[in-house]
């Protein structure tokens, strides 16, 4: 038998400037045979002309701007490889992605997805730390808030289709909602090995600017995952704690912009599971902080919480 055919999938939105490097490690990979297609939701900035460049050696599609999880899946739509794998248009993948995951998933055939540790970089892709991801286990992402794969995950083609690929109601939390519904079907796994990147950079938008919309998702994600009808009982016993948890992380995005709500959602993650989610200590302090103190210290708690981040 030969080789599975790999798909990869690049959604991209005005990011013309950093998508050629992704573009090129992509075609990198020595694994063959390689499926690669380039969604361009809409871009304004001359990805079109990139993308037209490299001729036949990508499938690239244009939809109108509709977002990062419906570019996904009018990628995952097309796609035709036996194994599927998102790159972010900003995220270069790094060299032996493709065949590491291809070699873990053909020897653990009962494995849904596989997915690797990952290098961070800056705008000019100079390193700038190392992210260890963590283990695959459903539990702990709900008690954590916090989806254990990272960027270029490898996952079987009808894995990702029965888990709904990415679900386009939500824009800030489709990665973590994506996994959660696949760990209600299986089992991924780590490979202790740095494969890809994950940029950080000025054009990515900050929790402060992303404000009420995507704290308010976080909460809703996990509502809709306990309102699924095939959960486990050992899960929907951990529903309290698992929103107190996505509480957290929304009173986490709004501390800077909006110090108020991040009391309030503070103050509801303390009455769902008071002190029993997992959280950063000093975090913790400075929204209970928040969550108690009078409206003219505010100003003050923020001061704090900025230079707490620059240390």
């Amino acid at each position: 038998m030969g080789r599975p055919l790999v798909t990869v999938v690049t959604p991209t939105f005005d990011r013309a400037g950093l998508l050629a490097e992704t573009i090129e490690s992509v075609l990198a990979q020595r694994h063959r045979p390689l499926e690669y297609i380039v969604v361009d939701d809409g871009s304004t900035d001359g990805t079109t002309d990139l993308l037209a460049r490299h001729g036949a050696a990508l499938v690239a599609l244009r939809q109108d701007h509709a977002g990062e999880a419906q570019a996904v899946r009018s990628g995952v739509a097309r796609a035709r490889g036996d194994y599927v794998v998102v790159v972010n248009s900003d995220d270069p993948a790094l060299p032996g992605l493709i065949e590491e995951q291809v070699a873990c998933l053909e020897q653990r055939p009962a494995l849904l997805a596989c997915y690797p540790d990952w290098r961070v970089i800056d705008h000019a892709s100079r390193v700038v730390g190392e992210c260890r991801a963590d283990e695959f286990d459903l539990r702990r992402m709900l008690l954590t808030h916090r989806a254990a794969p990272g960027p270029g995950a490898m996952i079987r083609r009808e894995a990702l289709i029965g888990a709904g690929v990415r679900d386009a109601r939500y824009r800030y939390a489709a990665d973590l909602a994506f996994w959660l519904r696949l760990g209600l079907s299986g089992q991924a796994e780590r490979i202790p090995k740095t494969l890809t990147t994950y940029r950080q950079h000025a054009g990515a938008l900050s929790r402060a600017e992303r404000g009420a919309a995507m704290a308010d998702e976080q909460v809703r994600v996990i509502e809709d995952f306990f309102a699924l009808a095939e959960l486990l009982p050992e899960l929907r016993e951990i529903r309290s704690r698992a929103l107190a948890a996505a509480h957290y992380a929304a009173a986490l995005i709004q501390i800077d912009g909006c110090p108020p709500a991040a009391g309030r959602h503070f103050r509801r993650s303390l009455a769902l599971a008071p002190l029993r989610f997992e959280s950063d200590e000093r975090s913790h302090a400075v929204l209970l902080a928040g969550a108690l103190a009078p409206p003219a210290l505010l100003p003050g708690l923020q001061s704090l919480r900025a230079r707490m981040r620059a240390a």
